[in-house]
């Protein structure tokens, strides 16, 4: 059977493969997959974890005035320097800090430190009994502060 010259030319140019903008979009997509999946399953650094434990103490300080301020009435956080967990009676949550940290508790309140345990009230009218938190990781110094007038938290860096 004899083939045609327009039939010859067609069968000669397909040689079969890949083009390289196919290969291209191929890589890249398995690129994209591959980081994702690494970022998402690699453990947390200690830095990040310390840095996540301070954001949450703060959240929770604050939400706990805001019920002190909603509720009209008062509403206490817990410290715990054994265990260095923070604990809010009026939320239910707790932060428990990274062992690695140094931790330093101030509050103003002598009375309200019994046993290991201090306390951090917050008033009614939006104030508190203040008090502040040192942390320190690595070469980064935090400082968390329950202003006593006005219950404002804040937290600064330590220089």
């Amino acid at each position: 059977m004899r083939t045609s010259p327009t039939e010859r030319v067609q069968l000669d140019e397909w040689k079969g493969g890949f083009t390289l903008l196919e290969l291209l979009v191929v890589l890249s997509i398995l690129v994209l997959i591959t980081s994702i999946t690494v970022l998402k399953f690699r453990p947390r650094g200690e830095e990040e974890i310390a840095t996540s434990a301070l954001q949450e103490s703060v959240n929770v300080l604050r939400e706990t005035r805001a019920r002190a301020l909603a509720a009209r009435t008062e509403q206490s956080v817990f410290i715990d320097l054994q265990t260095r967990r923070l604990s809010s009676t009026a939320t239910r949550r707790s932060v428990t800090f990274p062992s690695g940290e140094t931790f330093v508790l101030g509050v103003a309140d002598a009375a309200s430190y019994r046993r290991g345990i201090a306390m951090v009230r917050f008033f009614p009218n939006g104030g508190s009994s203040g008090g502040a938190i040192y942390l320190k990781y690595g070469d980064h110094e935090r400082r968390l502060r329950v202003a006593w007038l006005t219950g404002r938290v804040t937290v600064d860096a330590v220089r």
